[in-house]
């Protein structure tokens, strides 16, 4: 980071806010603090983005802080609860700031607007929250980041020529300690809080929940049950990479479990490779499982495999973690080098000889897999655990506020 950057670190030594204006004294108790989150696009479209963030207003408000939301109107007439206030209105031309104040009753001086996705559509939003001394902040799930020089000059270009938002944020939230060391490398001029906090799993939800029976899912009781819990991405997630290593194991040893909504016909591109290579019939596909279903799946699972070609931070794979999985993961998604640094995960490179040399490895000793879930368990409950990130995000809206004032 720039030398004169706030940094809050996601590790919790030896302070969470450790640098210069971050120890300022703070003048807003926790419990008046308001954060209104705008989602990009409908909470009723249950995916990873969806999650992380209905997972940080949660944990949010158990610490006091009065988190709302407002989210793109859908066709959907049914009432759900969300479990904090949200209104589903247009987008972006529901966000006018006073309305906004009058709809939760919000107030300059202890408001922060919270931001999930880079947009130029906000630009008229953000110019009446600067010309009513509102802070906003963005969560990057991913966008604040890149991958190789020219991922770096187009976003450059777009930060500095298209787009002030991120260059006159109040803070910025990133999801891992690689993006908050690249953050400078994009906005070079930015000095707010940055708050380094990944995405969270619900542990409690996991240890309540008790595993599926096997005969659930046509699995036999005596094979090593790989999983794959996400989206039918057949690129980003790497999920080509994932079949050819699994057609490489030995047959009678190994079952491939894949759950999970459809993607571009995903679906279909995995029938016809598993076919071509062999294995379509120890494949198995669920579709898309929640709540129970999803963690006593989790729970079934003898190792959890994942790898992605590019993610930000998996919300899947922190799940698996939490459950006590042992995880397999490339070494492309953005937690790869905590992960390898703490030994939480077997991360490999994208290859599938390497891929099916770790999974063998797992199978064939049972003590290190045993090792390999325990460390990544610690890991989870230690970095995404919903209690640990409320504070953090209480410390980091109290600093983005403290400087705005």
């Amino acid at each position: 980071m720039a030398p004169d950057t706030d940094f809050c670190t996601l590790n919790p030594e030896p302070s969470l806010l450790s640098k210069l204006d971050c120890a300022l004294p703070i003048s807003h108790p926790l419990g008046n603090v308001n954060v209104l989150h705008v989602f990009p696009y409908s909470p009723r479209i249950s995916g990873g983005h969806s999650n992380a963030i209905r997972n940080f207003i949660q944990c949010q408000r158990p610490r006091g802080i009065n988190a709302v939301a407002i989210a793109p109107r859908t066709d959907s007439p049914v009432a759900l609860d969300w479990g904090f206030p949200l209104l589903e209105t247009d987008l972006p031309a529901g966000l006018q700031w006073e309305a906004l104040d009058r709809e939760f009753g919000l107030r300059v001086g202890n408001t922060v607007v919270h931001l999930h996705n880079v947009e130029r559509a906000h630009l008229p939003f953000l110019s009446q929250l600067h010309s009513a001394r509102v802070p906003h902040v963005y969560t990057s799930h991913g966008q604040l980041n890149f991958r190789g020089v020219i991922h770096w000059l187009k976003k450059f270009v777009y930060l500095h020529l298209l787009d002030s938002g991120p260059r006159r944020a109040g803070g910025i939230h990133l999801l891992t300690q690689v993006a908050a060391q690249r953050l400078p490398r994009l906005l070079p001029r930015f000095h707010g809080p940055v708050l380094v906090q990944g995405n969270l799993a619900d542990v409690a939800a996991l240890a309540a929940t008790p595993p599926c029976e096997r005969s659930e899912f046509g699995l036999p009781a005596d094979v090593f049950v790989l999983l794959f819990l996400g989206r039918l991405d057949v690129h980003v997630k790497g999920l080509d990479f994932l079949l050819r290593a699994y057609a490489a194991l030995p047959a009678e040893k190994f079952r491939l479990v894949m759950a999970g909504p459809e993607w571009q016909a995903g679906r279909a591109q995995l029938d016809l490779l598993a076919r071509e290579l062999g294995c379509r019939d120890r494949i198995h596909f669920t579709g898309p499982l929640y709540g129970e279903k999803k963690w006593g799946l989790l729970r079934l699972a003898d190792a959890f495999v994942s790898p992605s070609r590019w993610d930000a931070f998996p919300v899947a794979m922190i799940e698996a973690m939490a459950a006590g999985l042992p995880v397999v993961t490339s070494n492309k998604i953005g937690p790869a080098q905590e992960f390898a640094q703490a030994q939480a995960a077997l991360v490999v490179p994208l290859d599938e000889t390497a891929l099916a040399q770790a999974i063998a490895k797992l199978e064939a000793e049972p003590e290190e897999r045993k090792a390999l879930a325990q460390r990544g368990r610690a890991w989870a409950e230690l970095n995404c655990s919903p209690e640990r990130a409320g504070a953090r995000f209480g410390e980091f809206y109290e600093a983005v506020l403290t400087k705005t004032n």
